[in-house]
């Protein structure tokens, strides 16, 4: 009976420790590995070492492309290879892994994992890119239609209203090319010119102060009635 126990409890230490080895090598493993579920700015790394992170990352940088979308849900694409955009290793990778619990792992492989957001290091040709922007077809100036101001307007009932601005598709180049730069420095995919409020807008609005003065003014004028009263021996002369 005690040969059988000792038996026994021989096989449940050796699970044990095999159990616990096991456990220990993988978190040894995942000091130098990213845990399972690992993504860095959209890229999974899971499993890969800084350098293997960072290679795949350079990678992606070659397939790189932005798209542009203005107004009227114009779009125009550019590519990395148009401007000699690439990725530029700045340790990043190395001190997100020195970060993580290695020996967590266990629980990484049954959660959402972690997903970083990072301003990774990128080099590109400044002028290939402004050439690649100035070249969009809704960059030309024929291709633009300037804003048109609020204005005050007689209606058909006699009342005077504001006829709203129009906004027009009139870009601010300079705005365009420094907001398509923000977005390339930071590895974004898209860019909405108008949340970057690159367009042109109107210097009068159908808000504006001085334009609802005059309106209620002019209102106030038109609602007016003059009576004249003429003594009953007038008579009305016409001069030409």
């Amino acid at each position: 009976m005690r040969k059988r126990t000792a038996i026994l409890l021989a096989i449940v230490l050796f699970l044990l420790v095999c159990v616990i080895g096991t456990y220990c090598a993988f978190g040894m493993y995942y000091t130098t590995h990213f845990l399972k579920n690992t993504s860095i700015n959209g890229i999974d790394v899971s499993g890969l070492t800084a350098v293997e992170a960072e290679e795949l990352i350079a990678a992606e940088a070659e397939d790189y492309r932005l798209v542009v979308t203005g107004r009227d849900e114009e779009q125009e694409t550019i590519l990395g290879a148009d401007f000699d955009y690439g990725f530029v290793a700045n340790g990043e990778a190395e001190t997100l892994l020195g970060e993580q619990n290695a020996f967590a792992w266990i629980l990484s492989c049954f959660s959402e994992g972690q997903s970083y957001s990072v301003d990774t290091a990128v080099t590109y040709d400044t002028e290939k890119l402004t050439a690649a922007v100035m070249a969009f077809s809704m960059m030309q100036t024929d291709q633009m239609a300037a804003p048109e101001d609020a204005y005050v307007t007689l209606l058909e009932d006699g009342t005077y209203g504001i006829v709203a601005e129009t906004e027009g598709t009139q870009l601010d180049t300079k705005k365009v090319v420094a907001a398509v730069e923000t977005a390339v420095e930071a590895g974004k995919k898209s860019l909405n010119l108008e949340m970057a409020e690159c367009y042109v807008t109107a210097d009068v609005t159908s808000e504006d102060e001085s334009l609802l003065e005059t309106v209620s003014l002019y209102n106030q004028y038109a609602s007016m009635y003059i009576n004249l009263d003429f003594p009953s021996n007038f008579i009305s002369t016409t001069i030409y």
